[in-house]
């Protein structure tokens, strides 16, 4: 994903990518991820382990309660 911010954010308008490239490159960026990487938090590299397992057990109990009551973690309403 930054490969594809990078070239979008280039100096010279000429060399980057046009839309079409941009949405082929998303499209399969978007399809290389799968579900569980998706649904899993983003965790720094930097935090004490014991942190990063204590997020991971709190992720992991509400994406549970989630598809256990059929609600969505995401609000559709704003």
């Amino acid at each position: 994903m930054q490969d594809l911010v990078d070239e979008m954010a280039d100096i010279n308008p000429t060399s980057r990518p046009s839309i079409e490239g941009v949405v082929e490159k998303f499209s399969l960026i978007c399809e290389s991820l799968d579900e569980s990487k998706l649904r899993s938090p983003i965790m720094s590299k930097h935090k004490p382990c014991f942190f990063v397992m204590f997020l991971c057990a709190k992720q992991a109990l509400l994406t549970l309660w989630c598809l256990v009551s059929g609600k969505a973690i995401i609000s559709e309403t704003l």
